[in-house]
């Protein structure tokens, strides 16, 4: 397997969340990740709820090759980064077993502030050292900012607005904490959930996934 740097792998990772430029961005996901990687996340405790509250005993949702993954870094970087609210940072714990990455990262406000949210990290590589699987679990949040935006609501696209081209079905499950009703879910054949649209007045909401460093 090709020489890794634990600590190299985990600032690449994070610095393509930061990223503004498009084709910089595009070209960090296919470096990062292998062709048909994947990003699989465990949601946090409100959705895992709501979720049983409507049958399902688990919740998993995922990205899916580069174009999914493209989709997915490029709508949290404009929903929590281009914004100007928050930023991401690694903890300084990055360690390596074999071909598996773990570490820690936080979300924090961009002008100061407590951590708003915690996430753990664990990459499994393939033998040219890119990301074949990247299992995310959100571990913490913190105080009122958090309660209000873990969830990208629907201004992450907007309302009337179809979810980004290339995005799963199963990656735009979700719900906004304290309204359980609005996610209405069924099991999409492939052992996730898939969240139906909100309807007003002919438009439509999404609400996307949770923040991502």
């Amino acid at each position: 397997m090709t020489a890794i740097d634990p600590r190299d792998l985990v600032r690449r990772y994070v610095a393509v969340w930061h990223e503004p430029d498009a084709e910089l961005r595009r070209k960090a996901v296919h470096d990062l990740w292998a062709e048909d990687g994947t990003h699989v996340l465990q949601p946090p405790e409100e959705m895992r709820q709501a979720a049983a509250g409507l049958g399902f005993p688990s919740l998993i949702l995922q990205a899916r090759g580069h174009e999914e993954l493209e989709a997915r870094v490029t709508r949290t970087y404009h929903e929590f980064i281009a914004s100007g609210e928050y930023t991401f940072r690694p903890r300084d714990n990055a360690d390596r077993l074999g071909d598996v990455v773990k570490f820690n990262w936080e979300m924090i406000p961009a002008n100061g502030g407590e951590v708003a949210g915690v996430g753990l990290e664990v990459l499994v590589l393939d033998k040219d050292g890119r990301i074949t699987t990247d299992y995310q679990f959100i571990e913490g949040r913190q105080g009122k900012a958090a309660d209000s935006r873990s969830f990208s609501d629907s201004r992450a696209s907007g309302c009337g607005e179809q979810p980004p081209t290339g995005v799963s079905h199963q990656r735009e499950a979700g719900q906004i904490p304290g309204r359980p009703n609005d996610l209405s879910v069924f099991n999409n054949g492939g052992g996730g959930l898939r969240r139906r649209p909100r309807s007003s007045a002919g438009s439509s909401c999404y609400d996307a996934m949770p923040a991502e460093p």
